[in-house]
């Protein structure tokens, strides 16, 4: 399929994704974020949606999380080791292969994704998603587990009446691939994502993007 064809079919399942309020389970919740579950509708496995604010204007936000070599995501984010840009299509849409570093104390190895990324941007949003793909300049490689991404997004959301705030909505839903136990892949997602919340705001805030206290969930 070409690229940007592949592009806007994202963006749609995204679309979809937003507005989808049906079935889903509180799962894991923090003074920062609420993880959110429910049965995938693309693959066999889970669909985590994951909610919360930070008191940092959308554009800077979305420059933290943006996942390019170029910016500061590899920098914060502890589970990815290295970004790798495969293919650049166009100004908003690039093939990334994303390498990770092992977890839980090494009982998930390290993985590695190849994933369309598009980027937008709106009036009520500025938004990175993806899904994984096959690309011949990125073949799976012995060193790594190959695991797949499923549609997912993160979508840094203004927030009326309050421009120095976000609200993050995000789609996570992944195949870490390989044997691994269904209890620890239920278990290591979630907290991913508590993980990464803390991290981004720590980045921000070290970063001098924080408006407010630097302490406290707000």
């Amino acid at each position: 399929m070409e690229w940007t064809q592949k592009a806007k079919d994202i963006l749609e399942k995204i679309r979809v994704l937003r507005t989808d309020t049906e079935g889903w389970k509180l799962t894991k919740k923090t003074p920062e974020v609420n993880v959110y579950e429910k049965v995938s509708p693309h693959w066999s496995g889970t669909l985590y949606r994951v909610e919360g604010e930070v008191n940092a204007d959308p554009e800077q936000v979305f420059f933290f999380i943006d996942p390019t070599p170029s910016g500061p995501r590899s920098k914060w984010d502890k589970a990815i080791k290295e970004l790798q840009v495969i293919e650049t299509v166009d100004t908003n849409v690039t093939v990334v292969r994303t390498i990770t570093h092992s977890a839980f104390g090494g009982l998930i190895s390290a993985r590695d994704f190849t994933d369309l990324v598009v980027n937008e941007k709106t009036d009520e949003y500025l938004a990175t998603s993806a899904e994984g793909i096959q690309h011949p300049g990125c073949p799976p490689q012995t060193e790594f587990v190959r695991g797949r991404n499923y549609p997912c997004s993160i979508t840094c959301n203004r927030v009326p009446g309050d421009p120095k705030r976000t609200r993050i909505v995000s789609y996570i839903q992944t195949d870490l691939g390989g044997m691994l136990p269904k209890t620890l892949v239920e278990s290591a997602l979630p907290s991913n994502q508590v993980d990464f919340f803390s991290a981004l705001r720590k980045a921000l805030q070290e970063g001098g993007k924080w408006n407010g206290p630097v302490n406290g969930s707000s």
